[in-house]
């Protein structure tokens, strides 16, 4: 379990620091922007919550990127990842494997979810889809007709 969870964390992480990068290297150089970009990444996929934007203004957070899909994206996946947790992880590479092998065999296989897994993932998209209403009613053009 532990090596799953170094091999994974490491490559999710290394991943989106490479995408961040794109966007935090050439507006503040090499060191600094690849410095920025592995910061946020490991603190996103770990939901800390800590950034490092504010020496462009005080408390300017990632305001600057609001229009920015790489760097929204990438920090939404990370904290999506992060949030799922470890045995989720596990269980989908399981349940992808064992569906890889019953394909090779040709066995036939149901993709069946433990409780665990299903439960986590019913949360995680009910709660992304949960914020997207408010900002369904609150733009849609026919929301504020009597």
């Amino acid at each position: 379990m532990l090596i799953f969870l170094l091999k994974w964390t490491g490559m999710i992480e290394f991943f989106f620091a490479i995408l961040l990068a794109t966007q935090f290297i050439p507006e503040f150089g090499w060191r600094r922007g690849l410095w920025y970009s592995i910061f946020h990444s490991v603190s996103a996929f770990c939901n800390a919550g800590f950034d490092l934007m504010g020496i462009k203004s005080p408390y300017s957070s990632l305001t600057d990127y609001a229009e920015n899909p790489i760097v929204n994206l990438s920090i939404m996946a990370l904290i999506l990842l992060g949030g799922l947790g470890f045995m989720t992880w596990q269980d989908i590479a399981k349940k992808i494997k064992g569906t890889f092998i019953a394909i090779a065999c040709k066995v036939k296989s149901y993709f069946l979810l433990q409780s665990f897994l299903s439960f986590s993932l019913h949360c995680s998209t009910s709660l992304s889809n949960s914020g997207r209403c408010p900002w369904k009613v609150e733009f849609s053009p026919l929301s504020l007709l009597p």
